[in-house]
């Protein structure tokens, strides 16, 4: 995915901490949570007081190339590709429930508009 300076995805959003898929707990400075999405106990990256990853510097991260599953994983192509593709009332109710959906939607196409899939 060519991010850039984006840097969306690293403020203001819980950076989960999966085993199953690789992720090594003690690598990293987490914090205990209940996961937005399953709502189960999680350990997630810790945040600054301001809301960014506690990993996320002026320069960007500073563990990129040791950075977690979630981080490696997300396109922000791709999750503006999955939401276009739904019915418009499922995107307006999505608009609703996930945190920060419609600026992740609206990044999402502008970088699909200019490196598509």
């Amino acid at each position: 995915m060519p991010c850039g300076t984006c840097q969306h995805c690293c403020k203001h959003e819980w950076i989960i901490i999966d085993p199953a898929k690789g992720d090594v707990l003690e690598l990293y400075d987490t914090t205990e949570i209940v996961n937005p999405i399953n709502g189960q106990p999680a350990h997630a990256l810790k945040h600054k007081d301001n809301g960014d990853c506690i990993y996320l510097s002026e320069t960007g991260c500073t563990i990129h190339g040791r950075h977690p599953a979630i981080c490696r994983a997300f396109d922000c192509r791709r999750f503006y590709l999955n939401m276009q593709s739904l019915p418009r009332a499922e995107r307006r109710r999505q608009l609703k429930t996930i945190h920060r959906f419609q600026e992740s939607f609206d990044i999402g196409k502008r970088m699909q508009d200019e490196f598509p899939v």
